[in-house]
């Protein structure tokens, strides 16, 4: 037999046993641009991005031979390069320069052309156009509406938007522009990180620059749909141009076989709306007609009559014909549906629906449900989806709780799951597909923490949660296997050091976060722990503060409550909660709730 291999995810898990060695997956490579100083033709420009239902005649470039050409390698989806794999790239510079990474807040090629007069005309007063690059063409569509998809990008992102360096592009469809956002030409200054930031990818250097292209920012894919006269020739001009000055360059990618005819889909059917407890099914009929392409996906919006800011929204993909919406209240709603055609715009209808709250066994529950209490309703409320019979996801790291849930979880005909975070929950999934992978297990060492990046105060931590969950973590006994047995350690205990990218970090015990691996791997493995990754010094700190100054009371007074005004503290039962009311940050503000509140509620 092989000797054991070690095999970990720094930072995050740590598992020594045996596996086989794995082939290396095969390197992207990225964006390819071939442009006009090879042996393509303006003609193959425009043939490269027709689709179907359209044809082509007469196509002529204008501009240096450089900024202009094909592309490929650009990818599909939100976390491509591009957004689509291949099309056309015309350039105000060289259409190569957009091969990534990105190295250069500035890439410039000055080619000393001119600017073109249409793109003139969608500037302000006094400004003008130069090192245009132009693609003309006839077209015939088969339909009324011609639809095209694109992406804009450019090096004048970030640092120049509102400046007055606005590169501009423009596709004129019969002399008209379609390539706009809010009724103006899509630039820097109309989709950018703080404008119509949905429709924006950043990629600045300064960012981590995380896509594989020069260009510092680029925006999602964009339909541009125009009004045509179907059988008879239209024209198509495709341009873009610098604005100001020649430099920092500008490119816009047309997808591979993207300008095809569209007809707009029928409207769903049969709409039907089942309400539950906070949420409802919302059903339905595909479209009797779906237009010249299948439906991709549906988007279904519920908003309360009368009060268009209370939203709920889900989406499914075209095949599904039913979704739950939530979070719903009582009263009427209306239901948006929006069909998405692939590689066509979306078109959307309303139905108006009026959906009553059924109401079931957990109705006591309904505000608490709607609060974040730490350590003192989940199991309550555990226990009220269990008698209800809806489902049930506990996110704590609290061990008693864990075991409620799970022996609820014996006698339902639902999911109660305890350890659904990230430690109980991502780290055992991660933990526990790694072993699955070896032959033989010896120890499996877990090692998780969430640290700010910049620490600014003696913990060198921030309690971006409930400061109650941190400090259970700290006072109670944590499981673990040893010679393939349980046992409990005390917490804050069995000191060490980690050392990540040349930075050292401790890890000590803390409990919760096995959740219920120990019962999982018992007799399986020799060695099973659990450790939090903190800065250098926060163990000492925490053990002053929890064990030698004053206690639990002390620190929850010094520590929590200056720092979270939302908590309070029970010096009774020792119980310490953080309560956040989702209406507070969602809907309209509503008052937090006292302690005796809360327990008369319960």
């Amino acid at each position: 037999m092989k000797k054991a291999t070690l095999v970990s995810v720094l930072g995050v898990c740590l598992v020594i046993g045996q596996i086989a060695a794995s082939a290396p997956a095969e390197a992207d490579p990225g964006l390819v641009v071939q442009d006009l100083t090879t042996s393509l033709t303006a003609n193959d420009l425009a043939q490269a991005i027709v689709g179907s239902g359209v044809s082509v005649s007469n196509a002529a470039f204008t501009g240096a031979d450089v900024a202009a050409g094909e592309f490929s390698g650009g990818g599909a989806g939100s976390s491509s390069i591009i957004g689509f794999d291949q099309g056309v790239v015309l350039s105000t510079g060289a259409a190569g320069s957009v091969v990534g990474p990105n190295s250069s807040d500035g890439i410039t090629t000055a080619n000393g052309t001119a600017g073109d007069a249409d793109l003139d005309l969608l500037l302000p007063e006094g400004q003008s156009t130069q090192d245009a690059s132009v693609l003309t063409f006839s077209f015939t569509p088969d339909a009324s509406e011609i639809s095209l998809d694109y992406v804009f990008s450019s090096d004048e992102y970030n640092e120049f938007v509102g400046q007055g360096f606005n590169d501009v592009f423009g596709f004129f469809v019969n002399g008209q522009n379609c390539a706009t956002v809010d009724s103006s030409p899509v630039s820097i200054d109309t989709i950018n990180q703080n404008t119509n930031s949905n429709l924006f990818r950043n990629n600045d250097i300064a960012s981590g620059a995380p896509i594989d292209t020069e260009m510092d920012g680029l925006t999602t894919v964009l339909i541009c749909t125009a009004t045509v006269t179907p059988n008879q020739t239209n024209t198509m001009k495709l341009a873009i141009g610098d604005v100001g000055d020649d430099a920092y360059d500008s490119n816009v990618f047309i997808a591979a076989g993207s300008l095809t005819t569209s007809t707009t889909p029928g409207a769903p059917t049969n709409v039907t709306a089942i309400a539950g407890n906070t949420s409802a099914t919302v059903s339905w009929d595909p479209p009797a007609s779906s237009g010249t392409s299948a439906i991709d996906a549906y988007h279904v919006t519920c908003t309360a009559t009368g009060n268009p800011e209370n939203q709920a929204s889900a989406d499914t993909d075209g095949q599904t014909t039913s979704v739950s919406v939530g979070v719903l209240t009582n009263g009427g709603w209306e239901t948006t549906f929006t069909t998405v055609n692939l590689d066509k715009p979306r078109f959307g209808w309303r139905t108006r629906l009026s959906l009553a709250h059924n109401r079931n066994r957990v109705e006591r529950l309904n505000t608490a449900t709607d609060t974040l209490v730490f350590d003192y309703l989940n199991a309550v409320i555990a226990t009220a989806a269990h008698s209800a019979g809806v489902h049930y996801l506990d996110l704590t790291e609290d061990v008693a709780t864990s075991r409620t849930v799970k022996e609820l979880a014996r006698s339902s005909n639902t999911i109660l799951m305890p350890g659904c975070g990230l430690a109980p929950g991502f780290i055992c999934v991660v933990g526990g597909a790694l072993v699955a992978s070896l032959e033989t297990v010896d120890r499996i060492e877990l090692r998780v923490g969430a640290l700010p990046r910049s620490p600014n105060n003696a913990l060198g931590y921030a309690c971006n949660w409930s400061p109650a969950g941190i400090v259970n973590e700290y006072l109670n006994d944590c499981e673990q296997l040893r010679g393939g047995e349980l046992v409990s350690v005390p917490p804050l205990s069995d000191l060490e050091t980690i050392v990540i990218d040349g930075a050292p970090y401790e890890a000590f015990t803390t409990s919760g976060g096995l959740g219920t691996m120990c019962e999982t791997f018992a007799g399986r493995v020799d060695s099973l722990d659990y450790k939090t990754i903190r800065y250098p010094g926060h163990r000492q700190l925490m053990r002053f503060m929890l064990q030698e100054l004053g206690g639990i009371e002390t620190f929850i007074r010094r520590e929590v409550l200056p720092h979270a005004p939302d908590a309070w503290f029970d010096e009774s039962s020792v119980k310490i909660g953080y309560e956040v009311s989702f209406n507070r940050y969602f809907y309209k503000p509503q008052p937090l709730r006292t302690l005796e509140e809360i327990r008369a509620d319960i």
